[in-house]
């Protein structure tokens, strides 16, 4: 049975796949970001499920976007693409495309996302967005 770490794997395997372009870090990096990309950060809540056959989990996985841009304007446009249900940077349709996640889990969706947050660094005069995704997993154990 797959654990959390290679869920991480499957994931990053699943959203780099069908993302051109985007990195993904399996836990937050202690160096700088590279931007697009998306970091792998919590497991939430977590339930066992006796419902499955041979018993179960469901939980929770936190992950946020964060893509840096010039503008304003750019910046908002960019995010909104990997919110999107459809598209080449769509999450949603990413993880829709593998919900086994390289077959580490049973199913994964993507649940929720977070508002868009965002904020200017001073040094650079560049705008870094950033929204959280909630993924729910569920697995029987065998």
């Amino acid at each position: 049975m797959a654990d959390y770490s290679d869920i991480r794997v499957g994931l990053k395997g699943v959203l780099t796949g069908q993302i051109s372009g985007l990195r993904v870090y399996e836990y937050e990096p202690d160096a700088v970001l590279e931007y697009p990309c998306i970091v792998i950060e919590q497991v939430g809540q977590h339930a066992y499920l006796p419902i499955l056959a041979a018993g179960g989990f469901q939980a929770d996985l936190e992950m946020t976007l964060y893509i840096y841009s010039g503008t304003n304007e750019d910046g908002w446009r960019e995010i909104e693409k990997y919110r999107w249900p459809v598209g080449d940077k769509s999450v949603f349709a990413a993880i829709n495309t593998d919900n086994t996640l390289q077959g580490k889990i049973q199913h994964a969706w993507v649940r929720e996302t977070g508002p868009i947050e965002k904020g200017k660094n001073d040094q650079s005069m560049f705008w870094e967005f950033s929204c959280a995704f909630t993924l729910e997993l569920i697995h029987a154990v065998n």
